[in-house]
């Protein structure tokens, strides 16, 4: 079991690893407390945040953090209480999640792009988790031509990733002629 931390103290050693570069579905008690420490949250949200599973956590944490809302603890204890309701479950591979299957190596043209136009830690997650012919197609999009590239990001891989279910769905589902 890890170290505990003190709230509040960010040692040089806590450095903040984006939650899509992570490859255990499960939450390791010093991920918790890295996450505890740079979040901002009070005593209560950090105790209930270590009270959960393991896999609830990480969930939790996959969300992104949560330093600089305007009230940290309040945005925790939505989110755990969120997860506990199963109002959020783990996202789909592909799509913002822990790439388990396909070790996630980093694309350079990926990471170019990111802080290109500094997305997010959302988009910049999503996009690292993609598969590389996912990816290709994120690199084509015209982001110089919008104010927001990280909502377009988003936007633009979620309808990508939503045909592409589509045309799996509808290619599964073949029509069969009876005769009666």
């Amino acid at each position: 079991m890890g170290r505990p931390v003190a709230l509040g103290s960010t040692p040089a050693s806590l450095g903040a690893m984006p939650a899509s570069s992570l490859l255990n579905p499960l939450a390791s008690s010093t991920e918790v407390e890295q996450f505890l420490a740079i979040s901002g949250s009070d005593g209560e949200s950090a105790q209930r945040l270590r009270m959960l599973p393991a896999n609830y956590q990480r969930i939790v944490m996959e969300r992104g953090p949560i330093l600089g809302s305007r009230n940290p603890s309040s945005v925790l204890i939505a989110r755990i209480r969120d997860v506990e309701m199963g109002r959020i479950t783990a996202p789909p591979p592909g799509f913002g999640g822990s790439n388990l299957m396909l070790g996630s190596s980093s694309n350079p043209e990926i990471e170019k792009l990111i802080k290109q136009y500094n997305l997010d830690p959302s988009a910049a997650g999503m996009l690292r988790s993609l598969p590389p012919e996912r990816q290709r197609i994120a690199l084509q999009l015209p982001l110089h031509e919008v104010r927001n590239p990280s909502a377009m990001v988003m936007k633009e891989m979620a309808a990508s990733n939503a045909n592409q279910a589509a045309v799996q769905q509808s290619t599964a589902l073949v029509p069969v002629q009876t005769t009666v």
